[in-house]
């Protein structure tokens, strides 16, 4: 699937791959994907009164690798790669 959002986001991500995103006090975002055959999955969770206004985010996690260790690809400030 290819993502694109408001806050200049643009990545591609695909076979057992998690993206989240959280609206927070607003974003626009398309996943388009290219005509092969795909599951795509969507839940949607409303924020308690105190999180509506927050900065949108979007964060992808990526399959576990051999070493059993993973990355985690994170928008805005949230940081960029986390241990198991």
């Amino acid at each position: 699937l290819a993502h694109r959002d408001s806050l200049g986001r643009a990545e591609v991500y695909g076979d057992g791959q998690v993206q989240w995103l959280c609206s927070g006090k607003g974003i626009l975002h398309e996943e388009m994907w290219s005509g092969e055959e795909c599951e795509l999955y969507q839940l949607w969770i409303n924020l308690p009164q105190s999180h509506k206004y927050t900065d949108p985010f979007t964060q992808v996690f990526l399959p576990h690798r051999p070493d059993d260790s993973f990355e985690t690809h994170l928008g805005g400030s949230l940081g960029s790669e986390h241990d198991k």
